[in-house]
């Protein structure tokens, strides 16, 4: 059964490098690939006006899954396919938490980052993106004092797709881990040593995946998944065929069906040349 969908994760996955940096050999088998008719799905945990601006620099129409699979788009149509938003009441509950393990925390829009604090590395980092995709308007909203924050929490209801919470403190980070995942309302999607992505429960890149599917009328088996990181593993699963990077994470590799070249030699343009060209 031929492949009608390629959902491609970016960090790690498409991104051979800093700045964003996709090979031309991957650009050029993307491109082949949409010219037999193939919906090319950027599906990463960046919120959706920076992963617009990749989709843009492929040659990808297609629709696009953000924040963790929070949020699937249909460019085309600029139409909402799906909305895992955080409530209020979860973005409480994960502010309480940075609290009491004294780290910092951004809240994520579709085209804002919402933070309690933006000094250091992590705010340095925030800004830089933010200015560089200053076209694709993606706003710094800065709320040091935890009562603007909740006025923003109310304000962007249901809006907030998800939170990174970080500390240059690793022990901090991992009991921060530790009591989210005890609550059911929160789902924990990305983790490194000195950050995690928190998302609504029930959000992954797998139900997004799953989603688009049937609203694209796609069989599973005709969809085709590249990643690297934990964040991937259900979408991974989900797919017909579930490549690994060859740098991926070793929970990643075990549930994979192939695995591929890594992101610095061109794994993505190898993976879609072995399975769609």
């Amino acid at each position: 059964m031929s492949i009608k969908i390629i959902c491609i994760d970016l960090d790690g996955t498409l991104f051979s490098g800093r700045n964003q940096f996709i090979s031309e050999k991957s650009i050029q088998a993307i491109q082949e690939a949409v010219k037999k008719g193939v919906e090319i799905v950027v599906a990463t945990g960046r919120i959706y006006n920076n992963a617009v601006q990749v989709a843009e620099k492929i040659g990808s129409k297609s629709p696009i899954i953000a924040a963790n699979g929070a949020v699937i788009m249909d460019r085309d149509l600029k139409k909402e396919i799906y909305y895992g938003a955080l409530s209020e009441n979860q973005c409480r509950k994960i502010m309480e938490l940075a609290k009491k393990h004294k780290i910092t925390t951004h809240f994520y829009t579709t085209d804002r980052v919402i933070s309690n604090d933006l000094r250091g590395f992590i705010g340095a980092l925030i800004y830089k993106i933010a200015s560089r995709h200053a076209k694709y308007g993606i706003i710094v909203d800065s709320c040091i004092s935890y009562k603007t924050l909740v006025k923003r929490f109310k304000k962007y209801d249901n809006r907030i797709a998800k939170c990174v919470v970080y500390s240059n403190d690793s022990e901090r980070v991992q009991a921060f881990r530790e009591d989210a995942y005890r609550d059911e309302e929160l789902t924990i999607c990305g983790a490194g040593r000195y950050s995690l992505e928190v998302n609504s429960t029930g959000v992954s890149k797998g139900k997004a995946v799953e989603i688009l599917a049937n609203y694209l009328g796609v069989k599973r088996e005709e969809i085709l998944c590249i990643g690297d990181n934990e964040n991937d593993i259900f979408m991974i699963q989900y797919a017909g065929i579930g490549v690994a990077m060859g740098n991926a994470v070793p929970k990643l590799k075990e549930v994979a069906d192939y695995i591929t070249d890594t992101n610095y030699n061109d794994g993505v343009a190898k993976a879609i040349k072995k399975f769609v060209l």
